[in-house]
């Protein structure tokens, strides 16, 4: 599991899309991605996000609840 935080519109989508080879047609990307020497569509999967956000949880509630 990766946790990728940043301001919305900086590339966390994209970033996750790209390591786990789920681009949309016609997006390129240059160099190659590997996680030690296999390609990941082979090995990874990507979930789009669900934003359900309960302000009341501390950050530690938060984690838990993500399990």
């Amino acid at each position: 599991m990766v946790l990728v935080l940043g301001r919305p519109g900086s590339g966390k989508t994209t970033l996750l899309r790209a390591l786990a080879g789920k681009l949309e047609p016609g997006v390129e990307v240059k160099g190659r991605v590997t996680y030690n020497g296999s390609v990941p569509k082979q090995a990874s999967a990507y979930v789009g996000q669900y934003d359900c956000h309960q302000a009341e949880l501390t950050v530690s509630e938060t984690l838990d609840f993500s399990h």
